[in-house]
């Protein structure tokens, strides 16, 4: 399996071919700045320093790319600023026509997602081309068609996303994490009833314990 290793708005990114992939996105303006680049920079100087250990696993930096997108869910979930448009039926169900039509088109296989109200969390096998070309297509598509709906114009999500390519034993696991995302929120009891939650049919079977 061929990997490319290159960095996009500073972070280290990796596209295998048809890899699953975890994928959180917010909205423009969803957190402050000074929340994002802390949490950035904290990230960054953590890889600096790990990856000139001698030896060192390269597991120990995709545990610290997996923990980097936890925080900013962490920080998504309890910020009170910020728009919070995708709370809107309409907008929601707008979004989740969207990833259903890049799959229609065999651009990506969807496993699951969470769309929360400032943010989208996603695990799906990239099946076609690059994976900032099919978020691309998503959040340019679900852009247009929110901003109709919200009468509104300007960015509507924020440019940049966070992407962790998952291994198999992990797999169930942050499925579990995406559908559970609106429970541990405090916005629903049962995952099973939140609007904007999506589990591939025959899957795995998921509980709110």
């Amino acid at each position: 399996m061929q990997h490319k290793d290159y960095y996009r708005r500073n972070l280290p990114h990796f596209t295998p071919e048809h890899a699953v992939y975890f994928v959180t996105t917010r909205l423009a303006d969803s957190l402050p700045v000074s929340v994002t680049a802390k949490l950035k920079q904290d990230y960054l100087d953590l890889v600096e320093r790990r990856k000139n250990e001698p030896n060192l696993d390269p597991e120990i930096l995709r545990r610290l790319s997996k923990r980097y997108i936890v925080e900013i869910d962490k920080a998504l979930d309890a910020c009170a600023m910020g728009p919070k448009w995708l709370a809107q039926y309409s907008v929601c169900q707008a979004l989740q026509n969207e990833i259903a039509k890049l799959e229609q088109e065999g651009v990506i296989e969807v496993w699951c997602y969470s769309i929360m109200p400032n943010h989208l969390h996603i695990v799906f096998t990239l099946k076609n081309g690059e994976l900032s070309h099919g978020m691309q297509l998503l959040k340019g598509r679900s852009s247009i068609v929110a901003n109709r709906i919200l009468e509104r114009h300007g960015s509507f999500w924020q440019h940049e996303s966070y992407d962790h390519i998952l291994r198999q034993s992990e797999f169930e696991r942050l499925v579990r994490y995406v559908l559970l995302n609106p429970v541990k929120a405090g916005l629903v009891d049962r995952c099973e009833i939140w609007p904007g939650n999506y589990l591939r049919p025959h899957s795995i079977e998921i509980s709110a314990s």
